[in-house]
């Protein structure tokens, strides 16, 4: 086995991305002189995370050149026993990047900024350039696993499903007021990380998938809902069903009708479809980490970068027409972001900036006439569950 001294590796890292660390230069220093005003000569630990479209290897470029331009400045970077604690997060909007530090001292918390412009090699396309828009529907203390918006004659509804119950809203006086509930039968005790889907149908409201239970609502306020133990497959697209693995949380790959020549594809946590020509392209979120693209024919890796594991395609104006919104790589214990992106001859394109979220997504569902996604995030700040209806923008 080959091994390397810490500092040589680090010397390869920053070979590699020498490109990059030059673009770095000009927002360190600046970022650094304002830092340095705030905590004056000393020492300071730094702790950075990448919430933008960045490559992972240019975080520790950056973290570099940062450290080097406070040291010009005055403050020594540290491990332990510093004056002030320092959180770099680096996102970015359409222009470039935006480095936000957080400079903790005390009780006391102060905020820097640097703005770093778009090299050529990572401009995000003008062209197509769009933008997510978020719209909070629901907020609940109960773990929310989807919602769904629905027209009755005059007046607007919200369905909204978690575990334990589905629960009817109508929109009064400018706020959703709760107008029924009804409590989920089920056979066996749910897994700690449940997953359920509400999907709007043609000749009764709505049907509500969870594992192994199948519930349907009937045509009409007031309504009624029934449930039954089933194993029917989930709504995943229009006109696609996937079997649903209840004990595992993922889809098994069974499919109906077949994509292409496929009557099933590999293992996968979330599908999205991209509309063709002649064919329907689906990416598949698989339970490994890895990102599929298929045609019906082919099955392609693709190369995306800081994918999570939940995908959603929306309809828009903007570009191609469709595009997948697809969470980051965080944990349940960070926030999250939403990020848009299209499929450009196989290879995944981003086509807005992301969206920062206040927690960790924990489902993300294309709507039933596809125009929008409903995420939901369990909001760090207040414990709650929200849920954003996602709509995408053209232009800033």
């Amino acid at each position: 086995m080959i091994r390397f001294r810490a500092g040589a590796l680090f010397a390869v890292v920053l070979l590699l991305c020498a490109p990059a660390a030059a673009q770095w230069t000009q927002p360190a220093s600046q970022l650094a002189r304002d830092i340095a005003a705030i905590t004056g000569p000393g020492t300071v630990t730094l702790n950075a995370r990448n919430i933008s479209s960045l490559t992972a290897d240019n975080l520790p470029v950056i973290k570099h050149d940062l450290t080097n331009a406070l040291r010009d400045a005055g403050v020594r970077v540290v491990t332990t026993n510093s004056a002030a604690d320092i959180e770099l997060t680096i996102s970015e909007n359409a222009q470039g990047y935006v480095w936000v530090a957080e400079v903790k001292q005390g009780n006391d918390t102060k905020v820097a900024m640097a703005f770093a412009p778009r090299s050529q090699s990572n401009s995000m396309p003008t062209g197509a350039l769009a933008a997510i828009h978020k719209n909070l529907l629901w907020s609940q203390d109960a773990q929310i696993l989807d919602v769904a918006q629905f027209q009755a004659g005059a007046d607007s509804h919200l369905v909204v499903l978690d575990p334990a119950n589905i629960s009817l809203f109508k929109m009064t006086g400018g706020r959703w007021m709760p107008e029924q509930q009804f409590a989920i039968v089920h056979g066996r005790p749910w897994s700690r990380d449940i997953r359920g889907r509400l999907v709007l149908a043609r000749d009764h409201l709505f049907d509500a998938y969870l594992p192994g239970v199948v519930c349907a609502s009937t045509a009409a306020p007031p309504l009624s809902v029934n449930c039954r133990q089933s194993e029917d497959p989930w709504p995943v697209g229009v006109g696609q069903n996937a079997a649903f693995h209840a004990s595992r949380n993922y889809f098994t790959g069974a499919v109906t009708p077949a994509i292409g020549r496929l009557a099933s594809v590999p293992a996968f946590y979330s599908a999205a479809s991209i509309p063709r020509t002649q064919y329907t392209l689906w990416i598949f979120a698989r339970p490994d980490g890895s990102i599929h693209l298929m045609d019906g024919v082919n099955d392609v890796v693709a190369r995306a970068r800081d994918w999570g594991s939940d995908l959603a395609a929306v309809k828009s104006a903007c570009g191609a027409q469709t595009q997948v919104l697809v969470t980051g790589t965080g944990d349940y214990g960070s926030a999250d972001v939403i990020r848009a992106f299209e499929i450009a001859d196989r290879e995944p394109v981003e086509v807005a900036p992301p969206l920062e979220l206040n927690g960790p997504v924990t489902a993300l569902w294309t709507t039933s006439d596809g125009r929008s996604a409903t995420a939901v995030v369990r909001n760090l700040q207040t414990g709650k569950y929200d849920a954003f209806e996602l709509i995408i923008t053209c232009g800033q």
